[in-house]
């Protein structure tokens, strides 16, 4: 065990060296610290415990040692930070004045994932990514995001605001508190005693200030939530709307096949070959089905019922505006199927219809991928 100082030592504190030639002051030493320290104490010159001192670090310890009181440190002349309750293993509050912890290489670490600091207060953060702990392994009780919760959206109020001045009075520096009120005008967000009434779990109130501090990370899965619930709901609007536009163009395409008026709609079969049939019944027990696979590449399969009662049956392909890209006629009744090669047309997507004597059965979407 070695202990030089370069300038000097002051140590109001009685100095016990051990058999193994650890150090105590102001404590017995043990045989796992290289030096125990206890009681409030100030250095000013350059340490080496347990290796030899350089010109450059203050206090240099080689081995495991424990601090246990008030330090007062100075690295850099006028510059400083004083860590309190400073103790083995971690370190539950530091203040830092005037000066920066600067990291000695690109892969220094501020604290360990076995080692954690219960909190950090800052005014200003900067990073370059931000990763919050997300693995599964760690999380219980896994279930789906209450739909109810991510409507309560619309229930937050976002406001603009200037941070209060009165926030920055503890910043010393001058200029440091300057740049945090600049940086505090105009912002954007929400109050965090409304959000509390909200999302509770989202709000925390700083034991020490009594001030609530809101967890805006946390809003992210409410977000996705309800962008995933738009995009449905705006695919099912979508749909309509298609649906829609394909009955349009389907009737403006016959409304002139019998001198200007719409298709008449006969109530049996001509000659009675079939009998009588009620033509909206035969529409109503008609179907078709969802092509198969849906999104394909190469092929599909539309299957589809048609009444026996039915006299004409087809199915209509358009494109999203509505342009009919093919007709397929359909001479049979009963179950029945046809199948749609990739290679006709061009990646997207696409509706289908069937039409039986003249009236709109269904119509579904397929999508062609490339």
């Amino acid at each position: 065990m070695t202990l030089c100082l370069i300038i000097g030592v002051s140590v109001q504190a009685q100095l016990k060296v051990g058999s193994n030639s650890n150090i105590g002051i102001g404590t017995d030493p043990t045989s796992t610290e290289k030096f125990k320290l206890t009681g409030n104490s100030f250095f000013n010159g350059n340490i080496g415990i347990g290796t030899t001192p350089t010109t450059t670090e203050r206090l240099k310890v080689n081995g495991t040692s424990m601090l246990n009181g008030d330090i007062l440190m100075y690295p850099i002349s006028g510059m400083g930070f004083k860590v309190i309750k400073f103790s083995t293993g971690y370190f539950p509050d530091i203040v830092v004045n005037e000066a920066a912890l600067v990291p000695i290489g690109s892969s220094s670490y501020l604290g360990r994932s076995d080692s954690r600091f219960a909190a950090i207060y800052t005014s200003n953060l900067y990073y370059g990514s931000l990763y919050q702990l997300s693995d599964k392994n760690v999380k219980k009780n896994i279930k789906p995001l209450d739909v109810k919760k991510a409507n309560k959206l619309n229930l937050i109020k976002v406001y603009t605001y200037d941070m209060d001045e009165k926030l920055y009075d503890s910043i010393n520096n001058e200029t440091i508190r300057n740049i945090s009120i600049e940086e505090g005008k105009d912002q954007a967000g929400v109050l965090a005693q409304e959000l509390m009434d909200i999302y509770p779990k989202l709000v925390k109130q700083d034991p020490d200030s009594k001030l609530y501090t809101v967890n805006y990370v946390g809003l992210v899965p409410y977000l996705l939530q309800a962008v995933q619930d738009l995009s449905k709901a705006m695919d099912a609007q979508t749909q309509e709307m298609q649906t829609l536009k394909t009955e349009l163009a389907y009737y403006q395409n016959n409304c002139c096949s019998n001198n200007g008026k719409a298709p008449k709609k006969s109530t049996g079969m001509d000659n009675g070959n079939m009998g009588q049939a009620n033509l909206s019944d035969v529409v109503t027990a008609a179907r078709l089905d969802q092509n198969m696979p849906n999104p394909f590449s190469q092929e599909t399969r539309i299957g589809y019922f048609i009444p026996k009662d039915a006299k004409t049956a087809a199915l209509f392909i358009y494109d999203l505006q509505g342009k009919q890209l093919k007709h397929i006629a359909i001479n049979s009744q009963g179950e029945g199927s046809t199948n749609i090669l990739g290679r006709e047309f061009k990646a997207g997507m696409y509706l289908y219809t069937l039409v039986i004597d003249n009236e709109l059965v269904d119509t579904k979407r397929m999508i062609l991928t490339e």
